[in-house]
C-alpha cells in the first residue's frame, strides 16, 4: 500500500493498540513491551508505512527539544504560563526549551496556521489553549499523525480524541456548583442574571453557562433567570454590560462566567447596589479577592490555573522522555469554592 493511503491511525487499528503506542514505536520512545513493539514494526514494514513530509522532517532534527505553548490572549493566560514556567525550572535539566505563541481572541485562523507551521519546524510537542473552532479536532489529529503530541490546556474541545490529554476543569460541573451556591445565597428565590465573556468562542464559558442554567432550573425553580448577557472578558465591556442591565431591572445576583469581573463590581458600586446585588464568579485574580473580602462577591470558584500549566508541561515531557502516558485522557482540576469566610489572612 502506498504511503499516502496508510496512516498512523490505521496502523494502530490493525495492531489493536492506541495511536500513541504506534507513535512511541516510530520515534523509538520507551513504554512499549517488546512483543507489541515487534508486532507494530512488522505491520509498518508489511504496509510500507512512511511518515508524511512533516514526519520525515521531524526525523532530521530529533536532537532539537522544543515545546511550543500556543495560547489565546485571555485573562487566564498569564497564570497558566506561570505554572508552565515553574515546571520548566524543575525539569529544565532535561534540556527542553519553551516557545510561546499568543493570539488574540479573533485570531483563530492565525492560531491554526501557526500549529501547522510549528509542525514543519520540527517541534517536539505542543501545549494548546485553543479557542472553540470546528477545525481544531482535525488539526490535532494531523499533528498526532506527524508524531507531535498535543496537550489541551484549560479549553477542552469535543472530538479531540487524538490529543494526548486535556487538563482543566469540568466546566459544566463548575456551572452546576455555581447554581447550588446561588440557590443557597438567595434562599431559594430571587432574580439572577448571567453575564458571559466570549460565549461563542470559549467552550468552557458555554459549558459553565449551560450547566448553571439547567441545574438552577432543576433545583431552584423559584429563582428567576432574568437575563443572559454575552459580552467579553474585558472589564470595560463587562462594566457597560452590567450598567445597562442593572439600570433596566432589579437583580439580586449576577453569575459571571468569565474573568473581567471587576468591571461588574465597578458598575454595582457606582449604582450604589453593593448591599443588594452580589456576584458569584470564577478564579482568584486580585480584584476578585478584594471584592470577596468586601462582601460584593459572595463566592468564587477557583480552577487553579498555575497547576493546570504545571501539569501540562510535566505530562508532556514525561511522555516525550519516557513514553509515560498521562494517568487519564481528561485530567480534571477540582472545583475549589472560596468564600469570604475561608479566605487566607492577608
Amino acid at each position: 500500500m502506498s504511503s499516502n493511503k496508510i496512516t498512523l491511525k490505521k496502523i494502530a487499528e490493525i495492531a489493536g493498540v492506541h495511536r500513541s503506542t504506534v507513535d512511541k514505536v516510530i520515534h523509538n520512545r520507551p513504554g512499549v513491551s517488546d512483543a507489541v513493539r515487534e508486532k507494530i514494526l512488522r505491520i509498518l514494514k508489511e504496509k510500507d508505512y512512511q511518515p508524511n513530509f512533516i514526519g520525515r522532517a521531524l526525523r532530521n532534527q530529533e536532537n532539537r527539544k522544543t515545546i511550543a505553548v500556543v495560547s489565546s490572549r485571555v485573562n487566564s493566560e498569564p497564570y497558566l504560563h506561570q505554572g508552565i514556567q515553574q515546571a520548566v525550572q524543575e525539569v529544565g535539566v532535561f534540556g527542553y526549551d519553551v516557545e510561546y505563541y499568543i493570539f488574540d481572541i479573533e485570531q483563530i485562523d492565525q492560531q491554526i496556521e501557526m500549529l501547522y507551521t510549528l509542525a514543519r519546524q520540527k517541534i517536539n510537542g505542543i501545549i494548546l489553549q485553543a479557542l472553540y473552532d470546528a477545525r481544531i479536532p482535525g488539526v490535532v489529529s494531523d499533528l498526532a499523525e506527524c508524531g507531535i503530541p498535543v496537550v489541551l490546556l484549560n479549553f477542552d474541545h469535543p472530538g479531540c480524541t487524538d490529543a494526548l490529554c486535556y487538563i482543566g476543569q469540568d466546566s459544566r460541573k463548575a456551572g452546576r456548583t455555581a447554581a447550588h451556591l446561588a440557590k443557597a445565597f438567595l434562599h431559594g428565590s430571587g432574580r439572577i442574571a448571567v453575564i458571559n465573556g466570549y460565549y461563542e468562542k470559549i467552550l468552557n464559558i458555554y459549558d459553565r453557562c449551560s450547566g448553571f442554567t439547567a441545574y438552577l432550573a432543576e433545583i431552584a425553580p423559584a429563582v428567576e433567570i432574568a437575563e443572559i448577557v454575552d459580552s467579553s472578558e474585558n472589564a470595560h465591556d463587562l462594566y457597560h454590560a452590567a450598567i445597562d442591565l442593572l439600570r433596566r431591572q432589579q437583580i439580586d445576583c449576577i453569575y459571571a462566567t468569565s474573568s473581567g469581573t471587576e468591571g461588574i463590581g465597578k458598575a454595582i458600586g457606582e449604582l450604589g447596589l453593593q448591599d443588594r446585588t452580589h456576584i458569584i464568579c470564577h478564579d482568584l485574580y486580585p480584584e476578585i479577592l478584594r471584592m470577596l473580602r468586601e462582601g460584593m462577591v459572595w463566592a468564587t470558584l477557583s480552577q487553579d490555573l498555575e497547576k493546570q500549566g504545571y501539569l501540562a508541561f510535566q505530562y508532556l515531557v514525561y511522555y516525550l522522555l519516557k513514553g509515560i502516558d498521562p494517568p487519564s485522557k481528561k485530567i480534571l482540576i477540582e472545583v475549589d469554592i472560596r468564600l469570604k469566610e475561608n479566605m487566607p489572612e492577608t
